[in-house]
This record gives structure tokens, sequence and C-alpha cells, in this order.
């Protein structure tokens, strides 16, 4: 399945290590086609701050989401 860039205006992407060097740069990719971003890591404070960070390059609303992918009752949270 190929999916272009296009596809991913106004869907919503979930970027699990969002704060990571990886998931920064993937979150500001997705956020650059369009996309709305959400961000998840398992400490707040940098969360926060990753957040603001791409909200501030993009001028798009960036949400943070605090959670460790793997603690099934953090996810639940």
């Amino acid at each position: 399945m190929n999916v272009s860039f296009d596809d991913l205006k106004g869907k919503v992407c979930i970027v699990t290590g969002g704060c990571g060097v990886f998931g920064n740069i993937f979150a500001q990719t997705m956020l650059n086609a369009g996309a709305k971003v959400a961000i998840m890591d398992y400490k707040q404070g940098r969360c926060d701050e990753c957040a603001q960070g791409l909200a501030r390059k993009s001028g798009a609303q960036v949400l943070c989401v605090v959670a460790n992918v793997l603690d099934k009752e953090s996810l639940k949270k």
C-alpha cells in the first residue's frame, strides 16, 4: 500500500516516542504534511517541552499524551 503525504492532511497521527530523535523528526514530517499530531512520552515535562517546540516550528497545535507504551495500565488512562 502506497501512502503519499497528501493523504495525511487532516488525519490524526499519534507518534510514540515523539520526544526521541526519530520520533521528533517523524512528528515534524507529519505536521509538514498537514496531519494533526499527538506525541506520546512517559515524562510530562519532556512531553510538554517537545510538543511546544514542534508547535513553534510548525505553527500547528501539538497534543502531548503522557503514557508508557510498555505499560498497559498507563495506556488505559
